[in-house]
């Protein structure tokens, strides 16, 4: 018998789940009684993120996006670091408004002073225009539609424009243009957030409620705040945003509060004693976001901070035990208690399941034997990397790399020698931590060994012999049989008896055929040659009454001396 732990399954399954949905943002899975560490962790404070940080967005990567008003500009941080990684900052003057498409584009509100709404590419160092506004977007929204949501809190209304139309005026979604309370009028509207049924939510501040717009319909529906019995009360909510199973989350910038709400109704789920300074607390907060674990993160305007709340636990509500036995194949280990919670949502009675809790706040399971911190969880270090966890970053756990890797999770490989550092079999030697050279097979050389040697450099092959470089050696390739040798220098017999029989072939056509004799010439001039030359002449001389001399006394005569 197999047996699955449902609640690994489930913590799986609030990872994964955005990324099934298909959008820019998180959006996680939480249990009715999911609740918040009440003491956050400053993510960053005004020297770092600046005095008037303004909307806060997280992306499915982790990467978080702020608006600083003050400062004119917008900055980015990547998973698991904590100095900004980019700052838009050209042409921008006091922005407000900010969303990440699921391409990375950038959505800036420039309207304050510009009049207008840009996109900035990925890694581009300007924006162009994709909306003309009359007034700041202080929140903006890109809907499933590619549709670009603007809200105008100065005009009391929110209008949108087709990003795909090319078309850069808007036109309105909901509101009249003049402040009111009706269905169809809003007052001061700020944060905004549609759905996949494209229903428009509007946090509409200044009469302190949140109001629904269905697709193309003018009159709005208080869901939540003042006109809604049975919800809440709230003091001028500035934020909104839904998880997975579309509950309401509330960001309150006149109670200094969050609030989120569930199948049980609306509760307050941080900085829940009032306004103040201290970890627990938050002061005027203005926009949120959620990590992709859950934690919430808030530009608590008026401290000047983003403040990071982490998730504390995240099971559901125990109302019914039953005894289950834990098997392992077909023998029976153990006898546990397991809790179910049944509900009403729609008429309809549902059942959960519920883990029992862990006396540790990092342990979960049936059996609560196995760690929940991110390190044994995620397994995020590569490259036998150290992961150690720490909840002051954005991913709640750092990688101490090994010697030759960087990055988040030890994925950078900088050592100088590679697999492909060498090629051709030759042997990666490092020199240095940046510097190398490489140990090349006989036939290469080159930094690489890239490079084939070339043997036929300096060698000539004679009558027409091509020469041809081997891996070790070279080889000169003679025409046809009739030459050889390593330098083709061997003229074999066959030639030239070939050579002369063409010879003496081409000189009887030209001569009985043609009557064209070119040796003709060539035979009258050694003739000529013959009849000049004299021959020598023989003198032969006799002595009278000459002395008895002996033969070998006889003097001897040359032959010019003859001649004479």
């Amino acid at each position: 018998m197999i047996v699955i732990d449902t609640a690994v399954q489930y913590l799986a399954l609030l990872l994964t789940i955005n990324q099934l949905m298909g959008i820019s943002f998180n959006q996680p899975k939480f249990c009715p009684s999911t609740t918040w560490n009440p003491n956050a962790i400053t993510f960053a404070n005004a020297s770092i993120a600046g005095a008037c940080s303004n909307v806060i967005f997280i992306n499915k990567t982790n990467g978080i996006y702020i608006t600083e008003n003050c400062n004119s500009q917008v900055q980015v941080w990547l998973e698991g670091n904590m100095t900004p990684v980019r700052t838009m900052s050209f042409g921008l003057n006091q922005p407000q408004g900010l969303f990440v498409a699921d391409d990375n584009a950038v959505y800036i509100d420039n309207a304050r002073y510009n009049g207008r709404v840009e996109r900035w590419a990925l890694n581009s160092s300007s924006g162009t225009i994709i909306m003309n506004v009359t007034g700041p977007c202080y929140s903006l929204f890109v809907d499933i539609n590619n549709t670009l949501y603007c809200s105008i809190g100065t005009q009391n209304m929110v209008v949108k424009v087709p990003l795909d139309g090319g078309g850069v005026v808007p036109t309105i979604a909901a509101g009249t243009g003049g402040a009111g309370s009706s269905y169809r009028k809003l007052n001061n509207p700020h944060g905004i957030f549609v759905d996949n049924n494209l229903t428009l939510y509007v946090a509409d501040c200044n009469n302190n409620r949140i109001q629904s717009f269905a697709f193309n319909q003018t009159n709005g529906t208080t869901i939540a705040g003042t006109g809604a019995s049975g919800t809440i009360s709230l003091t001028c909510p500035t934020g909104i945003m839904f998880d997975a199973d579309e509950y309401l989350f509330i960001v309150e910038y006149g109670g200094s509060r969050i609030i989120g709400s569930s199948f049980n109704g609306f509760r307050c789920i941080a900085s829940c004693s009032g306004p103040g300074s201290s970890s627990s607390q938050l002061n005027n907060p203005y926009s949120f976001s959620f990590g992709s674990y859950g934690n919430i993160f808030v530009a608590d305007q008026t401290n000047c901070r983003i403040q990071k709340f982490l998730v504390s636990t995240n099971s559901c509500i125990h109302s019914t035990k039953k005894m289950v036995q834990l098997t392992t194949s077909s023998k029976v280990t153990d006898t546990l208690p397991i809790t179910t919670t049944s509900h009403q949502s729609g008429g309809q009675l549902l059942q959960s399941f519920t883990p029992p809790t862990c006396p540790s706040s990092t342990s979960i399971g049936l059996t609560c034997n196995v760690s929940s911190t991110s390190c044994d969880m995620l397994s995020p270090c590569q490259n036998n990397g150290l992961c150690v966890d720490d909840n002051t970053t954005l991913s709640d756990y750092i990688c101490l790399c090994p010697y030759g890797f960087d990055g988040q999770q030890c994925q950078t490989d900088y050592r100088p020698c590679q697999p492909d550092t060498c090629w051709n079999n030759g042997i990666c030697n490092e020199t240095s931590n940046t510097t190398f050279y490489c140990l090349c097979e006989v036939g290469w050389y080159g930094i690489h060994c890239e490079a084939k040697t070339d043997y036929c450099k300096n060698i000539t092959c004679l009558n027409g012999g091509i020469c041809r470089s081997s891996l070790f050696n070279y080889t000169c390739e003679c025409l046809g049989e009739s030459f050889s040798g390593r330098y083709c220098e061997i003229i074999s017999t066959k030639t030239t008896a070939h050579r002369m029989v063409s010879k003496s072939f081409v000189l009887d056509i030209l001569k009985y055929c043609f009557n064209v004799d070119p040796m003709r010439k060539e035979l009258q001039k050694l003739k000529q040659k013959k009849k000049k030359k004299k021959c020598p002449v023989i003198v032969k001389y006799v002595y009278v009454n000459a002395p008895s001399i002996q033969p070998s006394e006889v003097p001897f005569l040359s032959a010019e001396e003859t001649a004479m």
